[in-house]
């Protein structure tokens, strides 16, 4: 589930995934995130995650590429997130990512 405020086409916002997964991820199998169109207005590629459980995130850092508009969470080494768990991470408006020309509730692109 992804929620997104302001909702404002070419503007910064701040991006909450609720995240559940059905089967456990480690470290072998990060979090990959396909967001088409979407676009940091910084150039950033190291992003800073906060939320209740960034720290389930190695270093609490996402990594964007823009090529393939693939954002990566990598688990740490020796941790996991559990199946079936809820999991919140956000992403602030200081990082820099706009929302896309289009996008649509429920999006199935993402």
């Amino acid at each position: 589930h992804f929620d997104y405020e302001p909702r404002d086409q070419g503007s910064t916002f701040l991006f909450t995934i609720t995240f559940q997964p059905t089967v456990n991820i480690t470290s072998d199998e990060p979090i990959e995130l396909t967001l088409p169109q979407f676009q940091n207005i910084l150039q950033k590629r190291n992003i800073h995650l906060t939320g209740t459980d960034a720290s389930r995130i190695a270093s609490a850092t996402a990594f964007w590429n823009r090529t393939t508009q693939i954002l990566t969470m990598p688990v740490p080494v020796a941790e996991q997130l559990d199946a079936f768990g809820t999991y919140e991470f956000k992403i602030e408006e200081s990082q820099g990512f706009i929302l896309p020309d289009e996008l649509f509730r429920n999006d199935p692109r993402l």
